[in-house]
Formats: C-alpha cells, structure tokens, sequence
C-alpha cells in the first residue's frame, strides 16, 4: 500500500489568496501536509499537519465543511490527498512546531516562511509535479484563476 501525503489548501476569506509554506533549502513553495501515522485518517493527518507546520488552528465547522479533493497518485511511491478550506489568516502570527532532524547539525523547522498568494500566481511557486497534479486535481474541479 503506498504512503499518502495529506494536506490543506487554506484559502484566506478576506483576499482569496491561498497558504503557500517555504521548506528550508527548497527553490519551491508547498502545501502544509505531510504523512498519515498507521491508524490515522487522511482528514486527521491533514488537521495535524496544519498545526504543526503552521500553528493554525482548524474549528471543527471548518473542518466539517472542508472541500476533500480525494486520494490521487502523486509519485510511483505515493498518493496524495487535499482539502479545501475558507479560513481567516494572518501568516505573521504562524510558526512552525515541526523539526527536521539534521544528523550532521542543529536540527531546524519544516517550515521557514508562510505566505498568501494570488491563485493565479500559485502554479509558478510550486514544483512542476505539484503543477501537474494541481492542475490535474484541484484546478479542474474548481475552476482555474484568471
């Protein structure tokens, strides 16, 4: 069974604009997600991860009415799956609780910087994977931004 990445897409309720976090040492911007624990649900994972990476906070009608955008193959190795939710953000009051362990010096977070983003600009900060299944997944259900 392949692993799955789990995520939110967090769209700001003032400017539409959606969450992109920066992982240290990456040319590219991503999604707070990552793995579901063995026993954990996709939606619990999402919510955790959320969190960790960012201190946010989801209530429970957020993410009772979060848009779950499914389970589709990422990689050979693994799937991934979004949500969609319509949230008040501030990114100056995010952190990131989450440590990548560095064997060779201090470990450090997963996250170094949060920012919100014009959808019609969120394709250019993400890799060409991420792209692909952006456009392929999430873009062609709810429409692409002009």
């Amino acid at each position: 069974m392949k692993k799955c990445s789990c995520g939110f897409i967090l769209v700001d309720n003032q400017t539409g604009h959606w969450l992109l976090v920066h992982p240290p040492g990456k040319d590219v911007w991503d999604f707070p997600k990552g793995w579901a624990a063995q026993g954990e649900t996709h939606l619990s994972a999402a919510v955790r991860e959320l969190r960790e990476e960012t201190g946010v906070i989801l209530s429970a009608a957020e993410v009772s009415n979060a848009h779950d955008f499914g389970q589709h193959p990422f990689t050979e190795e693994k799937d991934m799956r979004l949500y969609l939710a319509r949230v008040s953000l501030n990114p100056a009051e995010m952190f990131c609780m989450s440590m990548v362990t560095n064997p060779s010096g201090p470990d450090y977070p997963e996250v170094d910087e949060f920012r919100l983003v014009p959808p019609a600009e969120v394709n250019s900060m993400l890799s060409a994977r991420k792209q692909a299944w952006l456009n392929q997944w999430v873009w062609s259900h709810i429409g692409l931004p002009a």
